[in-house]
């Protein structure tokens, strides 16, 4: 059984400068941020675009009913 150390040690850590001169660059900075979250496996959770209704809003949970 690997430990999360394992895991850690076998990631390579990469720093990325992208820097927004103008609209432009912003393209480049998107796709890079899609393939990090895409890499660290949260993009489903930070997609802009995502239209379905993974977001669900909280709802106040009802009055327990005492018998």
């Amino acid at each position: 059984m690997s430990s999360p150390y394992d895991i850690e040690q076998a990631v390579k850590v990469s720093k990325v400068s992208i820097i927004l001169k103008d609209t432009a660059d912003w393209r480049n900075w998107f796709q890079y941020q899609k393939q990090l979250a895409g890499a660290k496996g949260i993009w489903k959770y930070v997609d802009p675009d995502r239209q379905d209704d993974f977001y669900t809003v909280n709802k106040k949970p009802s009055e327990p009913l005492l018998d």
